[in-house]
């Protein structure tokens, strides 16, 4: 079983013995309208995919993200727009995220 390593907390991972690794957790955008994020532990090769949405943070709604780049071994960003405009406001949009490497 200690193929199977994980950190299952709010921001979190899981390793697969095939050497897979999933990972997870959330953050706020901040004052630029960006939400950087880095992942609980680096993948070692590759971030293969990420899967983002925002969540209600303040009380903002009409959500959208966009990934700025290609994710690295570390983390990623977004852009966090509100109702079309890029968020100016800090913690106003929270992302919740999954990525997926190796």
């Amino acid at each position: 079983m200690a193929l199977f390593g994980a950190s299952l907390s709010g921001a979190g991972w899981q390793k697969l013995p095939s050497g897979l690794i999933i990972q997870w957790g959330q953050v706020l955008s901040n004052s630029g309208g960006f939400a950087p994020w880095t992942f609980p532990i680096a993948f070692p090769n590759a971030c293969l995919q990420i899967y983002a949405t925002p969540f209600v943070g303040a009380s903002a709604q009409n959500f959208a993200l966009t990934m700025i780049g290609n994710p690295t071994k570390i983390g990623v960003t977004t852009a966090c727009y509100v109702s079309g405009v890029q968020s100016s406001v800090n913690g106003q949009v929270g992302v919740r995220y999954m990525a997926i490497g190796y």
